[in-house]
């Protein structure tokens, strides 16, 4: 085990020796290596400092025609030009946008004007499984806000909400059972 430990370190001297000979930088010794594997080719993804970044052949370019001017067209003003906008920038202001539609909606149901609009975005809302559209829009048709009071309706509602974990859902569902009148008690009964 010895003589290996020894064999490997003259190896090691052997090919890298010490003393005033200039030592080969770690990008020489990766270029020796791809030139040894290529035949002596250094291909193009290793950059050869010593090259230029392109070779052109100018007599290749001599025979090489001029376009001719009507091959030459501008850019057509249909076609649509690649933008260089910020995706991450765009997309925040569409979540700031929905998020101050949805705030708008908030207040003029606090406010007791809940229109076809407002309405229509609490039940797309409340359909996504959304805890405060659910919330809002059984508190809408328990109070009748802009539309036709339905306890029924208002009931299983807070009973989502309940499921979806907001809090006091499962009270206000109690507090609406209790002024449901019997009918209504019934049908409810009998829906389930």
């Amino acid at each position: 085990m010895k003589n290996l430990k020894t064999w490997v370190f003259i190896g090691f001297l052997v090919t890298f020796p010490l003393g005033n000979s200039q030592a080969m930088s770690l990008d020489e010794i990766y270029r020796d290596v791809v030139r040894s594997d290529n035949r002596g080719y250094l291909p193009m993804f290793v950059k050869n400092r010593e090259a230029p970044d392109f070779v052109v052949d100018t007599k290749a370019l001599k025979d090489v025609p001029e376009p001719k001017a009507e091959d030459k067209s501008p850019i057509k003003p249909d076609l649509e030009i690649v933008k260089f906008e910020n995706q991450r920038k765009i997309h925040e202001e569409q979540v700031r946008q929905k998020w101050a539609a949805w705030n708008r909606v908030i207040q003029n149901v606090k406010n007791g004007k809940v229109t076809a609009s407002e309405l229509r975005e609490l039940e797309v809302k409340a359909g996504e499984n959304n805890p405060q559209a659910v919330e809002i829009l059984a508190w809408v048709y328990a109070k009748g806000v802009g539309v036709q009071p339905d306890l029924i309706k208002a009931f299983r509602l807070y009973m989502q909400a309940e499921d979806l974990g907001v809090s006091g859902a499962k009270l206000n569902a109690a507090k609406v059972y209790k002024v449901m009148p019997r009918q209504m008690r019934e049908q409810l009964v009998a829906f389930q």
